[in-house]
C-alpha cells in the first residue's frame, strides 16, 4: 500500500491553497460553506470527492478542481472488540460508523494536495475571516488547535489517551507538503485505525511519541460552536452530530 501513502504529485501546482471534502450525506453544507468563504478569501480551493452525489459533483466542478479519493482499505467494524465499540459510541453515537468511513480517508485526502502550503477545512466549518495567517503558521510543518478541555477529560476517563498525551483538533489543519507527520498518519491509519476512535486520535498519538516540530494555534482558528462566537473568531466549527443539527436549524 505503498503508493496511497506517499504525497501523490497527479495535481500539484504549489502555493497556497485550501482542500475540503463532502460525501452525499454532507453535502447539503456545501453552498453554506462555499458562501462564506467566499466572501472573506479568494486563495484556490480544491474539492475532494468522499463519494459525492453526481449533482454536488457538477456544482463543485464549476467553482473549482475536483480529485476523487477512493476509499482506502480499513478494517472494518467487526475487527474492533465489541466493549471498545460500546466506549466510541458512548462518545459519538450510533451514526459514529457512517463518520468513520470518512475520517479514515482524511490523510490521503492531505496527500492529494496540490498546494505547498494548505489549509484543511471540515466542511462544517464558517469561515469567517481572511486566513493568510492560518498559512503561515504552517511554518513548523503543521499547525492545529487542540481540543477543549472537556472533551480531553472525557477522553482520559474513557482511557484514550496515554499519560501525558493531549488531542488536537483535525478539523482545521495548516501544513505543508514537506511535513513528514501526513505520510505516517496514513501509514497508521492503515495498520491501526481498529485501535483509535478517529483519525485525529491516530495523530494526536504519532505527535505525542515523536513530538514534531508544530504550532499549537489558539481556538479563534478553530472554535467550537458549543463555546460561542467571538469577534475574534477565524472559523466557528460546528462539530459533531450535535453542531450537524444547530447548523440545520440555522439554514
Amino acid at each position: 500500500m505503498e503508493e496511497i501513502t506517499d504525497w501523490d504529485d497527479t495535481h500539484y501546482k504549489g502555493g497556497d491553497g485550501i482542500i475540503v471534502a463532502t460525501n452525499e450525506k454532507l453535502e447539503w453544507l456545501l453552498k453554506w460553506w462555499w458562501g462564506h468563504y467566499i466572501k472573506h478569501n479568494t486563495f484556490p480551493v480544491t474539492f475532494i470527492d468522499f463519494g459525492m452525489s453526481k449533482s454536488a459533483r457538477i456544482w463543485c466542478e464549476n467553482r473549482a478542481p475536483v480529485i476523487t479519493l477512493s476509499p482506502p482499505p480499513l478494517k472494518p467494524q467487526e475487527a474492533i472488540p465489541h466493549e471498545t465499540q460500546e466506549i466510541w459510541e458512548s462518545i459519538y453515537g450510533p451514526t459514529l460508523w457512517d463518520a468513520r468511513k470518512g475520517w479514515g480517508r482524511k490523510p490521503f485526502a492531505f496527500l492529494k494536495t496540490p498546494y505547498d502550503r494548505t489549509i484543511w477545512l471540515d466542511i462544517d466549518c464558517q469561515v469567517l475571516k481572511p486566513l493568510h495567517s492560518l498559512f503561515d503558521a504552517s511554518a513548523s510543518g503543521i499547525a492545529m488547535v487542540l481540543e477543549p478541555e472537556r472533551t480531553v477529560k472525557k477522553s482520559r476517563k474513557l482511557n484514550l489517551l496515554l499519560p501525558g498525551e493531549v488531542s488536537y483538533n483535525s478539523g482545521v489543519v495548516s501544513f505543508l507538503r514537506t511535513c513528514p507527520l501526513i505520510p505516517e498518519w496514513a501509514k497508521r491509519t492503515l495498520s491501526d485505525n481498529h485501535l483509535f476512535y478517529g483519525d485525529q486520535d491516530i495523530l494526536s498519538r504519532i505527535i505525542h511519541e515523536q513530538k514534531p516540530s508544530m504550532t499549537t494555534l489558539p481556538d479563534i482558528y478553530n472554535r467550537q460552536v458549543r463555546y460561542g462566537y467571538t469577534p475574534e473568531t477565524f472559523i466557528l466549527h460546528f462539530v459533531g452530530g450535535r453542531g450537524k443539527k444547530d447548523l440545520f436549524r440555522l439554514l
